[in-house]
C-alpha cells in the first residue's frame, strides 16, 4: 500500500551493491521490481529464479515501481562474485555515553548519529540518520524488525536527519489516511532493509 503497489506483487528493493549490474543500470533502494524480462514478479523469492534463468551478459529489461511511478531499466546480467564473510576485529565496546538529544517518536529513543556512536556501533562516517537507543517493548514497534543500534535512513522513501523532520513525515503520511509508515534502516554492517511501522 505505501509503496502504491498491489498486494503480493514485486520484490522490494532494500539495498544495491556497488559496482554491481544493477547499481550500473539505475536502479535505486525502495524501488519495487514489477517484471524482470518480462516475466511478472509476484514474490521476492521468485525473483532470484528468475534470475538464475538468464544468461550471463544478456541485457534484460526490469520494469520498477519508483515514487508511485513505472519505470523501465535494461540491466546486463552479471556473475555473483562470493565475497568473504566480513571479520568484526576489536575488544570490547567503549562504555556508553550519555545520548545528546534522545527523541521519543513512535515508540523508539532515537538520537542524531554522532562521531562517538558512529565508533561505538562501527558504522561508515558517510552514513546519516537517527541511532535507535531504546524500544518501547509495549509499543507495537516492539514486534517489527527493529533493533538498538539500528540507523533510520528514510522514511517513506525521505532522507531522515532530524527527529524533527521524521515527526513531519509521520504527520504528513497520517494526512494521506495511510496506516503504515515504511521505515529503511541500517545496521553496523552496512546491511539494509524496509519496516513497515503502524501509525
Amino acid at each position: 500500500e505505501s509503496f502504491g503497489v498491489p498486494e503480493n506483487t514485486g520484490a522490494l528493493v532494500a539495498g544495491i551493491t556497488p559496482d554491481s549490474p544493477a547499481s550500473k543500470s539505475g536502479l535505486e533502494t525502495g524501488d519495487v521490481i514489477l517484471k524482470f524480462d518480462g516475466k511478472d514478479v509476484t514474490t521476492m523469492r521468485g525473483l532470484p529464479k528468475l534470475v538464475a534463468q538468464a544468461p550471463i551478459g544478456k541485457s534484460i529489461d526490469i520494469e520498477v515501481m519508483r515514487q508511485r511511478e513505472k519505470k523501465t531499466f535494461s540491466v546486463v546480467v552479471g556473475r555473483l562474485d562470493e565475497e568473504d564473510d566480513k571479520i568484526e576485529l576489536g575488544g570490547s565496546k567503549p562504555k556508553e555515553e550519555p545520548k545528546p538529544n534522545e527523541t521519543s517518536v513512535l515508540g523508539l529513543k532515537l538520537t542524531p548519529l554522532t562521531e562517538a556512536l558512529r565508533q561505538q556501533f562501527g558504522f561508515d562516517q558517510k552514513l546519516a540518520g537517527l541511532i535507535v537507543t531504546e524500544i518501547d517493548p509495549d509499543s507495537p514497534v516492539a514486534s517489527k524488525n527493529l533493533r538498538v543500534g539500528d540507523v533510520i535512513v528514510e522514511a517513506q522513501q525521505e532522507e531522515v536527519k532530524t527527529a524533527e523532520g521524521l515527526s513531519a513525515t509521520i504527520e504528513k503520511v497520517k494526512k494521506t489516511g495511510a496506516k503504515t509508515i515504511i521505515l529503511l534502516v541500517e545496521d553496523s554492517k552496512g546491511d539494509t532493509r524496509f519496516v513497515g511501522v503502524p501509525l
